[in-house]
């Protein structure tokens, strides 16, 4: 049986899953070479990047290059809102769907070519990418077999203050205050509302180039998504996905902190036609629920980023309100 390379960062996150996580850890060879007689694939090197999932290319019977991912056991829906997701993109923006197997975990997907964080990209340029690349997916869905974005927010407003205090208290109790209140908001706004497919993780490292395009499209046409949370919600909660990211520039900045991050939001929302005061309050939220996420993990300069981020931004009036 083939040796399988593990990364630092998947050996964090099964351990953070119990002996549910290490045992799968310690299946995972077998259950890889299993897949590569059923499928008739051959895997080949392990790709980083894959916080919750063995991820490594592969190449089909056929001769098709093509990327195996399989992953980890987190909970009953996680696996099955991503192949949801792709099901109901069937390909661009999001990375095609050759195969799938929903009790082995497992996905056989196109092959794609370099992260959007390996181009050495400004800001303005990454923001204007991705955003353009998520709207292209958004389209409209029931609620059925995805996951709610009003009871994610709801969710949200629970686990925010849970985890704080689990955690120590890493950052101010306004900013925990201010983030339950915005997920109210948002949570009794889509209860009214239609929803459309969301991406819901989209940053940098889950938005890659595609293989075969021609040069000539803009930016925004020439990456695929990777990795989707997969929600039924609103495109101002993609857009504050993308927004939580780029602290360590904001922290780095030395002039107005807020001013640089409405300008973002107001940009980001101008290119989409996205409503900026949604779009800021999930880019709240989705900032402090991850930098909290991130100090659970053990990956605490990420997570101090996103927190000073979300503290500096607490008390912040939008130009928009």
């Amino acid at each position: 049986m083939a040796t399988i390379e593990v990364s630092d960062e998947l050996h964090a996150a099964a351990a953070y899953f119990g002996a549910v996580g290490e045992r799968w850890l310690d299946e995972l060879p077998a259950l890889v070479a299993s897949l590569e007689a059923d499928w008739g694939i051959s895997a080949g090197r392990t790709l980083t990047g894959g916080q919750f999932a063995y991820v490594a290319q592969a190449v089909t019977a056929e001769g098709e290059p093509a990327v195996l991912k399989v992953a980890v056991p987190r909970g009953p829906s996680e696996f099955a809102q991503e192949l949801r997701t792709l099901q109901l993109a069937q390909g661009d923006p999001y990375a095609r769907l050759l195969r799938f197997d929903e009790e082995r975990r497992s996905l056989l997907l196109e092959r794609l070519g370099r992260q959007m964080a390996e181009l050495g990209w400004p800001v303005d340029r990454q923001l204007a990418a991705i955003t353009e690349t998520v709207a292209r997916g958004w389209q409209p869905v029931n609620v059925d077999r995805l996951a709610d974005g009003a009871t994610r927010a709801r969710r949200l407003a629970d686990d925010i203050p849970r985890a704080w205090e689990r955690v120590g208290r890493p950052c101010s109790e306004w900013s925990i205050e201010r983030a339950v209140e915005y997920a109210g908001e948002r949570a009794r706004w889509l209860d009214r509302r239609e929803r459309v497919l969301v991406h819901g993780d989209a940053h940098p490292w889950n938005v890659l180039e595609a293989l075969g395009v021609d040069a000539t499209p803009g930016d925004g046409e020439r990456f695929r998504l990777i990795d989707p949370q997969g929600l039924a919600s609103e495109p101002a909660h993609d857009l504050g996905v993308i927004l939580r990211g780029w602290n360590d520039e904001l922290l780095e900045d030395g002039g107005d902190m807020a001013a640089a991050a409405f300008d973002r939001c107001a940009f980001a929302c101008r290119r989409t036609g996205v409503d900026p005061e949604a779009t800021w309050q999930w880019s709240f939220i989705e900032r402090l629920s991850s930098g909290l996420l991130l100090q659970e993990l053990g990956h605490d300069a990420d997570a101090r980023s996103f927190l000073a981020v979300a503290d500096r931004l607490a008390s912040a009036n939008p130009p928009w309100s």
